[in-house]
């Protein structure tokens, strides 16, 4: 799964990977912080 990959390099950025394809979005939105 390359949505597991990404999430493993940034699950940090969000819970888990609980918006992988928003994931840029989120990140964007919030804070990598966050």
């Amino acid at each position: 799964d390359f949505r597991h990959e990404k999430t493993k390099k940034k699950r940090g950025s969000y819970r888990g990977g609980l918006i992988d394809l928003q994931s840029h979005s989120i990140k964007f939105s919030y804070s990598d912080d966050e």
